[in-house]
């Protein structure tokens, strides 16, 4: 189980290639801590952040980048430098390097590592707690505690998202504490299924300057500290250039976004990976949603559902075209949640035993993570 006391070791941890590795372990503990309460055949939110932190371990470690972009750097010769230069800026913080001494391809993928980074710590800051709190209060009852509840749902500040508010989990341990007693098996799922999107709607609210700060990166530098560097007196000569430089910004930023979803962008699981701008594939050899999924009954989430879900009741139009879009990421994260949530291989560890050693005595394993 997953103390406090860990949880702000790990939020205060310098090494952020380190720290991912322990944000990631960090999230499984937590998942197999939830079922004691939801029993272990439904998956919980951090059953999926296991899989997506570790994801995003390959963009803070720099492994994530497009074949283009090595091709590019192996034939520059620049590909090993600017690689050892990202993982010493990642593994020593307080000594930056000199972003002037950069090249373009080293500041764009520092950049996006940092984003991604900032992201990953945000997150497990902000839902960490909740859910070890949520485990060490709730795994022991034997009864529904509708006071012990309220008491437990006070933590949670009021307001939306979007405004610091936490509105989202307190809906979200409302309705994962009422499923641990829930007697029907289909109102059961229904409410984990429930929960898991309200904290998937924290979580991605709460990300978007991130996403988009990752995202937008290549263009952002490019355009910004290169090509202002050129042609300054057209990007930088009255109202009428200024409008017209922030046009090419969103223009260039939205092409990007788009093409960095289809391309690039994915999600590892145990049962194979899914990339962001395709469809949700249901695991292999399973139907595309659990038995208790196929119709949805609570109205709660049937209208949660028909805000952001693009095709209801099908895969079809779950791919994301552009994944600095909040409603095209919770359209594909819902039909992910909805298609996965049996899939009991998400329970699998994120690492191997002796990697898991090295993680636990503060070391980063060597070889493939």
């Amino acid at each position: 189980m997953l103390t406090q006391a860990e949880i702000q070791k790990i939020v205060q941890m310098d090494n952020l290639i380190l720290r991912n590795l322990k944000v990631t372990q960090g999230y499984y503990q937590l998942s197999e801590g939830m079922k004691r309460i939801i029993g272990n055949r439904n998956a919980n939110w951090c059953s999926f952040a296991t899989h997506a932190s570790k994801t995003a371990g390959y963009a803070i470690r720099s492994e994530l980048l497009p074949p283009a972009m090595t091709r590019t750097l192996i034939r520059f010769g620049g590909y090993q430098g600017a690689i050892s230069q990202l993982n010493y800026y990642l593994e020593n913080p307080v000594m930056r390097i000199n972003q002037s001494s950069q090249s373009l391809v080293q500041e764009i993928i520092t950049h996006i590592s940092q984003h991604v980074s900032d992201g990953n710590i945000k997150v497990f800051t902000e839902l960490a707690g909740p859910f070890s709190a949520f485990i060490e209060w709730f795994a022991a009852d034997t009864r529904y505690d509708r006071g012990k509840l309220r008491a437990f749902l006070s933590q949670f500040k009021p307001g939306p998202a979007e405004q610091d508010g936490q509105d989202f989990l307190r809906e979200a341990f409302s309705h994962y504490c009422k499923a641990r007693y829930e007697t029907n098996q289909k109102k059961r799922v229904e409410m984990i299924y429930l929960a898991n999107i309200y904290v998937g709607l924290h979580e991605q609210t709460r990300l978007q300057p991130q996403i988009a700060g990752a995202l937008g990166a290549p263009v952002q530098i490019i355009l910004e500290k290169r090509l202002s560097e050129l042609m300054g007196s057209l990007f930088n000569f009255g109202g009428t250039s200024l409008n017209l430089r922030q046009r090419v910004m969103a223009i260039c930023h939205k092409m990007m976004a788009q093409v960095t979803t289809n391309t690039v962008m994915f999600i590892s699981l145990p049962s194979g990976k899914l990339i962001l701008g395709q469809n949700v594939k249901a695991p292999f050899g399973q139907p595309k949603f659990p038995a208790e999924l196929l119709t949805i009954e609570n109205p709660v989430l049937s209208q949660l559902m028909q805000t952001y879900d693009k095709g209801l009741d099908t895969l079809t139009g779950s791919a994301a075209a552009d994944w600095t879009s909040l409603d095209d990421r919770m359209s594909f994260i819902i039909d992910l949640f909805r298609s996965h949530q049996q899939n009991l291989r998400l329970f699998t560890p994120p690492f191997s035993r002796p990697q898991t050693a090295f993680i636990h005595t503060d070391q980063v394993p060597v070889g493939q993570l």
